[in-house]
């Protein structure tokens, strides 16, 4: 039995109101982004390592030998972030092939999150670091002693929530100030 938050139910798996577009075994979906024109981006870790486009239906547009761990569209362009077996984290761009902008060497340098904001791509990482990348160049604006678990911006303020704080966090441009409810 399926229900959407609207309370239409389904039980009938003929016609579901809910369907996966792709079943992979030992595949999770690990991030989803929305361009401005409506298409989805997914990225997938575990035994498929995948770069999706949804409009009407899924398009497979790559694969890559380290798992994907967040999408983002920015600038016209798909970024993805890849972690290693060492937990370095990799910066993706997606043109014709996934190809490397640059590999972060720090420890625990996994790109967890990231997300536009005043035309900047910001990266939040495993370590606590955060970069921008303006589609040239790198800048560290922060460095937070927990995981960055999830950066969101709504077009007018970026947010950020670090891994086990209960604290939101507002970023004015320069700095992270404690924006809690």
């Amino acid at each position: 039995l399926l229900q959407d938050f609207g309370a239409n139910r389904n039980n009938d798996r003929l016609t579901r109101l809910f369907e996966k577009s792709v079943e992979l075994d030992g595949t999770k979906i690990s991030d989803i982004s929305f361009s401005r024109s409506g298409t989805l981006y997914a990225v997938t870790y575990g035994t498929y390592n995948y770069l999706y486009s949804y409009t009407s239906f899924p398009k497979l547009l790559a694969t890559h030998s380290s798992s994907l761990t967040s999408v983002v569209y920015f600038n016209s362009t798909v970024y993805v972030g890849s972690v290693d077996e060492n937990n370095n984290g990799s910066l993706l761009q997606y043109v014709t092939d996934l190809e490397t902008v640059r590999t972060f060497s720090d420890a625990d340098s996994k790109i967890v999150t990231m997300t536009a904001f005043d035309d900047l791509l910001f990266l939040g990482m495993e370590n606590g670091d955060i970069y921008t990348f303006n589609g040239t160049e790198f800048d560290k604006i922060a460095d937070f002693d927990e995981p960055v678990q999830c950066l969101v911006s709504d077009n007018n303020l970026l947010f950020m929530v670090l891994k086990n704080d209960a604290t939101v966090y507002t970023y004015n441009g320069t700095l992270f100030f404690d924006a809690s409810i």
